[in-house]
């Protein structure tokens, strides 16, 4: 029986020793006098150089001390029979650089006196690694939000929400004494429509984000403020909504500058509308004296002469009149612009538009001002010149005996194109345009030298030509046909 006892008594100790050794945490066996009495092999794997330590003061093993630690958790545990705990720091070349240290008071089983401590000791060197990292990234951007000058929040959900954390700039942007004043505040009570924030909230919830959204904010003493809110939305694993964290920043002094803008910009468009207006109208004087002085002339040469240049002075006002009437006062759409000026000099010269087979390919161009005067005026003087002279009325009669029923015996092509355009963040370099204007009439005479030509309106012509920085060439093969290369003019 004794042996059976013995035999038994030694298996437990076995399965003792195996469970104290399994343990992946240390476990340390204190007297009274804070003697080691037994370890578990954590122990003796993170103080290698101290073996054995049985038999020394845990003090000396533990910490190279020579007495005990400050607030020693096994000599209060001692003291007050209770569980204490404290986190200290370990030896630097022990491998358990911060400690987690648990001392359990134990007790004679038979007279319940104390006889030593249990210390169950953690190592949380990476979970104190860890949590210093988080401290000072936390600390960062602390300091980093609380420089901002755009306010940031973190919010609770819901049609009324509550203010979890908020930066200084959050403060003063609504007008509260201090942070501990604004967390007080419901995020619905910052809003001039409490709708706006359930709005907010739905959309946040549905999206999961929102970038720039507008809102109607109030400060704390009632005053009216628009803020643009960036906010994203953060959810647990069952993706249940934890909080919003957002940006809010007060963009009601740029509000109101864009208003003070558009009203300015308003009031110099009337202006420009009316310039343009009184432009025309002054032009339209000028035209009006001509027809005046122009109605009791005997000279038919001084007549046709004064007769150019009214045409001339229409095509301008022409451009200032599209300009007043339109909702764009720099440039030009002109194709349109091409089409009513070849209306007008049709009806101007008695030409009938049913023997005309008229082709205007222009597409998408807007010319501003400056080019589009100076290439008015050169279409003028072509078409005039056509109207007036490519098509007699003899080679009218004789095509009308040749052509099929329903063409036209007249071919007039007005063609614009744009060539180039370059572009790059540096600069932009200015458009260039091909201007073609072609006739299927008798074209010039066999001896006309246009470097030579004394006519006024083809001096006009060159004079524009040079204007818009341009090349003209002439082409008598089969009618007429001007080529005229010239860049946009910047304003």
């Amino acid at each position: 029986d004794r042996k059976r006892t013995e035999l038994e008594l030694k298996r437990n100790q076995q399965f003792l020793n195996d469970v104290f050794n399994s343990i992946q945490d240390g476990l340390s066996i204190l007297d009274t006098d804070l003697n080691i009495v037994s370890v578990n092999d954590m122990m003796r794997n993170w103080y290698p150089d101290k073996k054995p330590l049985e038999g020394k003061k845990c003090y000396d093993v533990y910490q190279n001390r020579e007495i005990p630690c400050e607030n020693c958790p096994s000599l209060k545990s001692l003291e007050s029979g209770m569980m204490e705990k404290k986190i200290v720091q370990g030896i630097s070349d022990s491998g358990a650089q911060w400690l987690e240290v648990f001392s359990y008071p134990m007790k004679d089983y038979e007279s319940g006196k104390l006889i030593g401590v249990v210390e169950f000791v953690r190592d949380i060197t990476e979970r104190r690694i860890a949590e210093e990292a988080l401290r000072e990234s936390e600390e960062k951007y602390r300091t980093i939000t609380n420089h901002l000058d755009v306010g940031i929040f973190r919010s609770t959900p819901g049609s009324r929400g509550k203010y979890i954390e908020v930066n200084p700039a959050m403060v003063n942007i609504f007008g509260y004494k201090d942070r501990k004043e604004f967390l007080n505040v419901e995020p619905i009570e910052t809003y001039q429509n409490p709708d706006d924030r359930i709005k907010l909230n739905d959309k946040l919830a549905k999206k999961g984000f929102v970038r720039n959204f507008e809102l109607k904010l109030k400060k704390k003493d009632g005053t009216p403020i628009i803020c643009q809110a960036t906010a994203i939305v953060f959810k647990d694993h069952e993706g249940k909504i934890l909080y919003f964290d957002g940006v809010v920043d007060d963009v009601t002094s740029q509000k109101r500058a864009q208003k003070r803008l558009r009203d300015s910009l308003k009031e110099k468009e009337i202006l420009l509308q009316e310039i343009h207006h009184r432009v025309k109208n002054n032009l339209m004087v000028i035209i009006g004296l001509f027809h005046f002085y122009t109605s009791d002339l005997k000279n038919k040469k001084v007549e046709n002469l004064l007769s150019n240049i009214e045409n001339t002075i229409h095509s301008i006002v022409l451009i200032h009149e599209l300009l007043y009437k339109s909702s764009n006062l720099e440039l030009i759409d002109f194709k349109y612009y091409v089409m009513e000026l070849i209306s007008y000099l049709q009806a101007m010269h008695h030409m009938d538009p049913s023997l005309i087979n008229l082709e205007i390919d222009i597409g998408k161009v807007f010319l501003n001002l400056k080019t589009a005067i100076p290439c008015g005026m050169i279409i003028n003087e072509l078409i005039s010149n056509i109207l007036k002279h490519a098509f007699p009325p003899a080679l009218i009669d004789q095509r009308l005996k040749t052509v099929k029923p329903g063409e036209q015996p007249c071919y007039i092509q007005v063609r614009l194109t744009e060539n180039r355009r370059i572009k790059s963040r540096q600069h932009s370099k200015p458009s260039e345009y091909t201007l073609v204007v072609r006739d299927s009439g008798v074209g010039f005479p066999g001896d006309f030298d246009s470097k030579k030509s004394r006519s006024l309106g083809l001096a006009l012509v060159n004079m524009m030509v040079k204007q818009l920085d341009g090349e003209m060439e002439i082409d008598d093969k089969d009618g007429t046909c001007f080529i005229i290369h010239f860049k946009d003019q910047q304003v």
